[in-house]
């Protein structure tokens, strides 16, 4: 084993999979209480800047009366992601640069080339901006707090943001809850709130599934917390996609020593492929959504869909640009011809046809491949449970994707876990952590 310099020190240890290389040395617990704070803010962007809609259906949440965007929430990420970056910098050693891995930077650039063709170059750029910003949020998590340390970092994060959403939902309904009086807590809409509430329950589970930390009491409290949260905010897409997930970090934490996992891997596997042909099935199986107490049209989706599916058969490779489409004309013509503004596609797959086509999307799907053959390989090492949490992850992340869209949403924070387990996943396959001081 070789130690460079120790001002950025790097570890080497043998190829393949070792446990080991999921653990860097611990940030220290101002940088774990800066990091609290910061996601914290990052969060609850849309209350800070009173950037929550006031009516059901607002056009300013398409962004069409404003293709700006809100100054002072970028003002505000931009201040994040610089001061990320610029703590992110003097640590970017040749190893972990080649963790970020090249599958992700040219899907970055080709975000950005996007713009060529885009008729909203501008909101195109913007974005793009924005996308590497979150993958550099992503970046540094991941260079300094191994999984199991995340989890319970990002418990901390959900007990002051979901506290904080109860508070305000009593002390200040019109900001809290929406108007039908849906609990969204500090966020922009109820939807988001829950998807938060489902991956603040991933994490407690990882813990409440080990049997040396379920006695803690945080994770209990943000079990539960999530739990009631998912439950006022009333919006059924996370909770199948929660449900998986929590199964699968349960089970991971449960196999006995030297079985082989691959429910992981081949759920989203299923998944994805099922979120790519959503769009072009959902008229003949919209009795499903019955089960989960929709209406037949997947609650207006199959309009959307119907209108995506259109568009993109015009430009099938290249799309409109990158987070664009719905800000520009076609996103008018759509208010037109349904009488309500949509923000996004409701489906991860068909967001990123319209954004960057086909090429695009075959490049995220090559990045998720090889995520989840990294991810396996985890999971069949002796300390699988370091990996648990990533897999259950995973599962939310292509389960969310189904009826509504993270896929490489910029500002996202489902975007900054998933570059938060690919730089993860190819540490462990360099055999290699960085240790900054």
């Amino acid at each position: 084993m070789t130690i460079s310099d120790p001002a950025t020190r790097v570890v080497h240890m043998p190829l393949r999979t070792s446990a080991a290389a999921l653990a860097p040395s611990g940030p220290t617990r101002i940088e774990t209480l800066l990091i609290v704070i910061l996601l914290c803010a990052f969060c609850a962007l849309p209350f800070l800047v009173g950037d929550q809609p006031v009516f059901l259906t607002s056009v300013k949440e398409t962004g069409i009366t404003s293709p700006q965007g809100d100054t002072n929430k970028q003002i505000i990420l931009l201040a994040i992601y610089g001061l990320v970056a610029g703590t992110l910098a003097p640590r970017l050693t040749p190893d972990a640069r080649r963790a970020i891995g090249l599958p992700l930077v040219l899907l970055l650039a080709w975000a950005g080339l996007s713009a060529l063709w885009a008729d909203m170059a501008g909101i195109t750029l913007r974005r793009t901006v924005a996308l590497g910003g979150t993958f550099t949020l992503g970046v540094y998590l991941a260079l300094r707090w191994p999984p199991r340390e995340l989890a319970r970092l990002f418990c901390q994060v959900a007990l002051v943001v979901l506290g904080a959403s109860f508070v305000i939902a009593l002390v200040l309904p019109s900001a809290g809850l929406d108007p039908e009086h849906r609990l969204r807590g500090v966020f922009a809409h109820k939807n988001s709130f829950a998807s938060f509430a489902a991956l603040a329950l991933v994490c407690a589970a990882d813990a409440l599934a080990d049997p040396q930390r379920r006695r803690q009491r945080l994770p209990w409290i943000v079990a539960l917390s999530s739990l009631v949260a998912l439950g006022l905010a009333a919006s059924a897409s996370p909770i199948p996609a929660a449900a998986a997930a929590v199964f699968v970090v349960v089970r991971v934490h449960a196999m006995a020593p030297g079985t082989r996992h691959v429910l992981s891997t081949r759920l989203c596997g299923w998944v994805f492929a099922a979120t790519v042909l959503m769009p072009w099935i959902a008229p003949f199986v919209g009795e499903i959504a019955l089960l989960f107490g929709r209406n037949t049209d997947f609650s207006g989706r199959t309009l959307v869909w119907k209108f995506a599916l259109e568009f993109f058969q015009r430009n099938p490779l290249f799309g409109y640009g990158y987070a664009s489409f719905w800000s520009g004309p076609a996103g008018l013509l759509f208010v037109s011809y349904a009488r309500f503004p949509v923000a996004h596609a409701h489906n991860g797959a068909m967001q990123f046809l319209l954004d960057c086509g086909a090429i695009g999307l075959a490049l995220f799907a090559t990045i998720l491949a090889r995520a989840l053959r990294g991810v396996s390989a985890l999971l069949n090492d002796k300390d699988r449970g370091a990996a648990a949490w990533m897999a259950g992850y995973l599962v939310l992340y292509t389960f969310s994707n189904l009826a509504e869209t993270h896929l490489l949403e910029p500002n996202d924070l489902y975007t900054v876990l998933f570059a938060y387990v690919v730089v993860r996943i190819n540490l462990a396959r360099a055999g290699a952590t960085q240790d900054a001081p």
